[in-house]
This record gives C-alpha cells, sequence and structure tokens, in this order.
C-alpha cells in the first residue's frame, strides 16, 4: 500500500488533525517535555540528522533518543549521517560507519516501536553492501533511501533535485532492495509535487513524504493536480508561471478542486499562505489515492495515466519519462550517463 507522509512543523503547524504526519526530533529539542501540537493518526519521526548537518549543530545521540521516545512516534530514525558535497569516498565510508553504528545503538538501546534506518551509499557496490548489512543486522519493515550520491553530488535543498543521475541512482537502489529483500521503501524527500510523487512510486518506492507543500506555499505557490505548481501569491515572483497567466487547462482544473479551501473561498489562494498549504496538501493526498487505485489495476492502467500527464508536462519531464518507462522495465539496469 502507497503512503504519503505529510511534514508538519511544531513552530507553526498548519493541519490540526493529521493522518500520516512527519516531523523531525529538531523541533522539539528544546522542550523538556516534549508534544506535537497537533494530532494524529501515525507519526513518523526523523531524527534531524539532514538539518543537524547543514547547520553545524552539536546535538548528542542520548539527547535526540530521549525525544523520540517522549515523543511515542509510530516509526523512528535513528541518527544518521548523511554525505556533503565534496566529501571522499573514505570519509563517506567512515560516515556510513558510524550511521551503523547507531542503527545498532537505537535498535538495543530504545523502546521505539519501530525504527527505519536510512540507506546511504557512494556507488553501485556499496549499494549492493550497504542494503545487505541492514538485511541481515536490522529487525524492521521500512529502510529509507537518504544520500545516494555520485561524481557530481551537489547537495540538496530540502528535496531532492531531479537530474537523469539521481533517477538512474535512486531505480538501481530501489531495484537492489525489492530484489535483495523485502524491506518497503521510503523514498526521502521525493514528494513535494505530483510528477515527482507518481515517478517515485512508478520506480517502486511504497513510502514518501513531503515537506515541499508548506514552503511552496511560502513562496506562492499552488501544486494542481497531474502537474506541477502555479505562482499566485507572490506579486514580486520573477520565475515560475504567474498567478494571472494561469492557463485555460490550470483554471479549468483548479475550478474542480475539492479542497477545504477552493470549496469554501478559492480567493484566499492568493492571499493566505496557510490556505496554500493546505489546498497543497490535499492535491499531494489524492494524487496518492490516484497512484493506489491505479496500481490496484494492474501497473498499465498506471503507466497509460502518466504517458497522458507527462505529454503536457515539461520537457525535461517528458524525457524523464521516457527514460524510466525504459529503464524500470528492464531487469538489470545498465543505462549510465
Amino acid at each position: 500500500m502507497l503512503e504519503l507522509w505529510i511534514g508538519e512543523s511544531s513552530k507553526r503547524p498548519i493541519i490540526k488533525n493529521h493522518g500520516k504526519v512527519l516531523d523531525s526530533v529538531i523541533n522539539y529539542l528544546h522542550l523538556d517535555e516534549p508534544r506535537t501540537p497537533y494530532s494524529y493518526n501515525e507519526l513518523f519521526l526523523d531524527s534531524g540528522a539532514f538539518t543537524i548537518s547543514r547547520r553545524g549543530l552539536s546535538v548528542s545521540k542520548e539527547h535526540i533518543k530521549s525525544v523520540q521516545e517522549k515523543l511515542h512516534p509510530d516509526k523512528a530514525v535513528p541518527l544518521d549521517y548523511p554525505f556533503q558535497p565534496g566529501q571522499s569516498v573514505k570519509e563517506m565510508e567512515r560516515l556510513w560507519e558510524m550511521t551503523k553504528a547507531n542503527i545498532l545503538e537505537w535498535q538495543e538501546t530504545t523502546k521505539l516501536k519501530e525504527i527505519v534506518p536510512v540507506l546511504h551509499a557512494w556507488s553501485r557496490s556499496s549499494i549492493k553492501k550497504n542494503i545487505l548489512w541492514i538485511h541481515k543486522y536490522v529487525n524492521t519493515e521500512y529502510v529509507g533511501i537518504g544520500t545516494i550520491v555520485n561524481p557530481g553530488f551537489k547537495g540538496y535543498f530540502a528535496d531532492r533535485q531531479l537530474n537523469f543521475k539521481t533517477l538512474e541512482l535512486l531505480l538501481y537502489t530501489i531495484k537492489v532492495i525489492k530484489g535483495m529483500t523485502n524491506f518497503k521503501i521510503h523514498l526521502m524527500g521525493f514528494g513535494s509535487s505530483p510528477l515527482t510523487l507518481h515517478i517515485a512510486y512508478y520506480m517502486g518506492a511504497d513510502s514518501l513524504d513531503t515537506t515541499g507543500y508548506r514552503r511552496k506555499a511560502a513562496f506562492g505557490k499552488i501544486i494542481l493536480p497531474g502537474t506541477g505548481e502555479r505562482y499566485v501569491g507572490r506579486g514580486d515572483a520573477k520565475f515560475g508561471v504567474r498567478g494571472e497567466n494561469l492557463s485555460y487547462s490550470d483554471w479549468r482544473t483548479l475550478l474542480e478542486c475539492k479542497c477545504p479551501i477552493c470549496r469554501k473561498d478559492r480567493s484566499l489562494l492568493w492571499r493566505d499562505w496557510v490556505a496554500r498549504a493546505i489546498h497543497n496538501k490535499f492535491v499531494l493526498e489524492m494524487e496518492t489515492m490516484k497512484a493506489k487505485y491505479l496500481l490496484n489495476n494492474g501497473v498499465n492502467a498506471y503507466e497509460k495515466y502518466l504517458n497522458e500527464i507527462f505529454l503536457n508536462s515539461s520537457t525535461c519531464f517528458q524525457a524523464y519519462w521516457k527514460f524510466l518507462k525504459k529503464a524500470v522495465k528492464q531487469k538489470i539496469l545498465d543505462v549510465y550517463f
């Protein structure tokens, strides 16, 4: 079953009642008795490693474990060490050894319901080696895909930047995991638009997360079903499709939206970033439901739908889709860039 975890912030929660929510320890480190300021059905708690690494923060492992246990998540990520641009293979190997040690420590010393180890790798051989280590030593249903890097790695800005090499590496990783283990796959930072969301599910990911629905809303973007985002809320935006230039097709799609904002007062999308965030969350959840429905009718039904939406997408996304349709069906992925 496909899952989408909606990223939330304790500092200014957008949604008061969540289904599946992703939050981060980083939002609760300053609290003696951490509590989420929203309700939920299931909580997926990240260790905050990406933010800690990017900001150069010093946080003890015991503090992170303590916060995670106090929040009682359904799933929790042990403190890992994502790779950074410019690191040598030797340095990445050292960071992976530290990640492995933490995975075992979390598994042996915490009372968390389920830990989700995050896979990092720096080559095809290390992808296989590292996932086999997790399969041998970790008792988990899910494995997360973290930094799977190549020589051109330039880092991530919250969500992954899409290019052919990233797709090739991610698809190879998913094929290795599916072929060598029975793990379900959580692809981190890949669910911020309908197009990337469907790419991930088509590649074989079982679970995604997004904080992009909030970030896009803050910068004036709304997400439209079956496509990407449009700018409607910032008059000074100098890039993307501006709100006053929405196409006839965009307007027709927006008029059909059944989200809580569009049903009440669609004009709020132009004035209020919180309204845009609520709209964006709704659209992404509906796209996940659509993917579930189509896949239940077979991969051919899903592929037919994706043919339609990518035909109307940008040239680069059309190229990504053409590549994926061919590569997904290969038993051994032998495409190089």
